[in-house]
């Protein structure tokens, strides 16, 4: 039986709705519950990394598999939470970025992470985010990139995107 699933989301810029711009987070976070019974979701700001990444080892000792999504900062950060994940020997299946921001760090996908999906613009009309993951040292799992032809503010709200997601979680819950 597979083991049951933590989505940690976190948010960019602004944080989530009603002021924020990543409000798909909270719908996309709301279908995977929805989903199934066994994924617990829960959602962040960026600014509360520290907090996060202590989430994510504490729901990874207690048995869960830890997902992480993010949007802009909140996929930035999750290239880096992952390589410290690492550096606790906790394995990271899934990864979901929707458009981190190239102007930030983005950091090479640790080995940790099994299957690594980001989602970017490629509108010439936003000057955010359009950042790319590439591989880090020893990553040997799946990783993509795949452009959208969205604003920035929307790529978390993009349904294929969100299909894509449900679907990575879908194949971790059996």
């Amino acid at each position: 039986m597979p083991k049951p699933v933590h989505a940690i989301f976190m948010y960019g810029l602004g944080g989530g709705p009603p002021i924020g711009f990543s409000g798909g987070l909270d719908v996309l976070a709301s279908k995977l519950r929805d989903m199934d019974q066994s994924v617990e979701t829960s959602l962040h700001k960026f600014e509360d990394h520290e907090r996060v990444f202590t989430l994510a080892v504490d729901q990874a000792r207690a048995g869960k598999q830890v997902v992480g999504m993010g949007h802009s900062l909140g996929a930035n950060w999750w290239t880096i939470l992952a390589d410290r994940l690492r550096q606790k020997n906790i394995p990271v299946p899934v990864i979901v970025l929707f458009d981190p921001t190239w102007n930030f760090t983005i950091s090479p996908i640790a080995a940790n992470v099994k299957r690594a999906i980001s989602f970017y613009n490629r509108s010439f009309v936003s000057a955010l985010g359009k950042g790319k993951i590439k591989a880090g040292s020893g990553f040997d799992g799946f990783l993509t990139n795949i452009p959208l032809g969205v604003l920035h503010q929307d790529v978390d709200d993009n349904l294929i995107a969100h299909n894509i997601a449900v679907g990575e979680v879908k194949n971790l819950t059996g």
